[in-house]
């Protein structure tokens, strides 16, 4: 935590939603709107809300970020069909590889640089490793 507080810490928990993610990011755009959306201390989240919580973790200026993940992508940009394959001794029924690539193109470099910045800050972000593709 930032030292020399003198409030409690500002926390923020995402929870998981499926394709239904796109109310949490909503949900931040529309408080970022109003002007009273804080710099969260803590941010964590978990499935879908793992997946927005570097977002809400830096900032509203992330919130144009947020709106084109939620309203730019469709399920099979998150993962694929493969029955045969889950019915054949696959772990899975889908093929997160669609999932790894979206990763991909919004997780650059430079956002895990600005993640490590706040780290130093003393903010914290903590997201569950369920939303982590399969390699």
């Amino acid at each position: 935590m930032r030292s020399g507080r003198t409030k409690p810490p500002a926390l923020l928990a995402l929870s998981s939603g499926s394709d239904k993610g796109a109310f949490g990011a909503g949900y931040l755009a529309g408080w970022t709107a109003r002007g009273d959306r804080p710099s969260f201390d803590v941010v964590t989240g978990v499935s879908t809300g793992a997946l927005i919580a570097p977002f809400a973790f830096l900032g509203p200026d992330q919130d144009a970020t947020l709106r084109a993940i939620y309203t730019g992508i469709e399920a099979r940009d998150i993962y694929r069909l493969r029955p045969l394959r889950g019915l054949t001794g696959d772990p899975s029924f889908a093929d997160d590889k669609p999932l790894a690539r979206l990763i991909a193109r919004y997780f650059t470099q430079a956002l895990l640089d600005r993640i490590g910045q706040e780290h130093q800050q003393g903010r914290r972000l903590l997201i569950s490793p369920s939303l982590l593709p399969r390699s």
